[in-house]
């Protein structure tokens, strides 16, 4: 037996889904169309916002009032030159420019917080400060004109408004007027004169301050630390008053106010440490404890310092503590150096103290005025610890503190060039640092600000 069915179609019976997809779909695209309007109108706002505020900003100036009104007029006029989606006068969907009413125009001053040590803008001035900031609100209301609905909670229509803002300032900037004291000008800050087109001068003092040093090897006749041929290279006014022209060292502070009164960074030593300075003194012929300065070793302990030195010797105990070779025994260096020197002196003073009384070996000199300090004293101390060439220059070639006079000079007695090679040397500038902040007075204040500068 054979059976069969039939089964009837249903046509159109799609037409109903599709229907319903059609209405959700134009609701995706209204809003995909709303959407990509409103973030058009946005752009086009904040470009219009933008071009206001620097226009605005560029405007101002130093003058009275810092051309608050001309910012306005010119930054209200770069806004409205620029154009955005909105409606024409015929309530038509267009490009319309930007009315004055949809412009907002805010002057300020970009303000520094001492707290945060951060600028912000800020639209009411403080005292002393001017515009140099502008703030631009543009905003524009767009109906929507094209396939969605647009009711509000109660069914009435809602027109969104696109608003754009935007800052612009004149960052501060830091602007100081270096006022060149050199030959080229009226004054001269070099000490030396160093400058080829000095000629023969090349070389020769250009200071004229006749506080100077007059101690040790620097109470020599040949010092020259004083001009004696004016001014070859311009008037040198680093320590004291030239031509009219204050002293630069009176251009530092430790504290500078306008409010109250500011503290130099630098004073003075007594004019008494040009021949008594404080810290080590240098010895005196023969270590006599008075009379002429001693320039050379030789001066201290005799010409024989230089070829031989006998046992028990001035020259044995400075250097040796009392051993003049180490096959006579073991040295004393505790008693060496200047710590023999001072406490051997005539007319002697407490054991182990300086021509000053002070205990020990100080490990620097303080000369007068603004000189400053050194720990250069000749002949070096023996003694590693105190001896300036080993502690503040080092060997290239062995790495460690300097003992050979030739590393460091040649045979003329100039300062050779540093340098990395096997004979060479090089300058130790952290123990020098360490040296000048820790090692008697420290020159410096613990701030240093430079002043007098327009």
């Amino acid at each position: 037996m054979h059976s069969s069915s039939l089964v009837r179609r249903r046509r159109g019976s799609i037409m109903p889904v599709l229907a319903l997809l059609i209405v959700a779909m134009c609701g995706f695209v209204a809003i995909s169309v709303e959407i990509s309007t409103i973030a058009m109108v946005k752009v086009q706002c904040q470009n219009a916002a933008d071009t206001s505020a620097i226009a605005g900003a560029r405007a101002l100036d130093g003058s009275s009032g810092n051309n608050v009104s001309g910012s306005q007029t010119i930054a209200t006029t770069a806004a409205s030159s620029n154009y955005a989606l909105g409606a024409n006068t015929s309530s038509q969907v267009a490009m319309v420019n930007f009315a004055s009413t949809e412009i907002t125009y805010t002057p300020g001053t970009y303000h520094y917080d001492n707290a945060s040590q951060m600028f912000y803008p800020a639209y009411s001035l403080q005292s002393g400060e001017n515009y140099n900031l502008v703030k631009t609100v543009v905003s524009r209301p767009i109906k929507n004109a094209f396939f969605s609905v647009d009711a509000g909670s109660n069914g009435s229509s809602v027109t969104p408004t696109i608003v754009a803002t935007a800052v612009a300032a004149h960052r501060p900037r830091d602007v100081a007027v270096v006022l060149d004291f050199s030959g080229s000008m009226n004054n001269e800050s070099d000490l030396w004169n160093c400058e080829s087109y000095l000629g023969y001068l090349i070389g020769t003092s250009n200071n004229t301050d006749t506080i100077n040093p007059k101690f040790g090897h620097y109470s020599s006749s040949s010092n020259a630390l004083v001009s004696t041929t004016g001014y070859p290279g311009g008037s040198s006014n680093v320590t004291h008053s030239v031509d009219g022209m204050d002293p630069l060292v009176n251009s530092y502070f430790a504290t500078l106010s306008s409010a109250s009164t500011s503290v130099p960074a630098f004073t003075a030593a007594p004019s008494s440490y040009m021949t008594l300075p404080q810290g080590d003194v240098p010895v005196y012929n023969n270590n006599s404890g008075s009379g002429t300065y001693a320039e050379t070793a030789n001066n201290i302990f005799g010409t024989s310092y230089t070829t031989s030195i006998p046992k028990n010797s001035q020259a044995d105990l400075f250097e040796n503590g009392g051993v003049a070779s180490a096959s006579q025994g073991s040295n004393n260096l505790a008693t060496a150096g200047y710590t023999h020197l001072y406490a051997a002196k005539v007319p002697s003073l407490p054991s182990g103290a300086n021509q000053l009384g002070v205990k020990g070996f100080s490990g620097y000199t303080l000369g007068p005025a603004y000189w400053g300090k050194t720990f250069f004293q000749w002949p070096p101390d023996p003694r590693p610890d105190y001896d300036w060439r080993h502690l503040y220059f080092i060997d290239s070639n062995t790495h460690a503190g300097v003992t050979n006079n030739t590393t460091l000079w040649n045979s003329s007695g100039a300062w050779n060039n540093p340098s990395s090679s096997s004979n060479g040397f090089q300058i130790n500038y952290k123990a020098i640092l360490n040296w000048i902040k820790n090692v008697g007075p420290n020159p410096f204040p613990s701030t240093l600000i430079a002043g007098g500068v327009t």
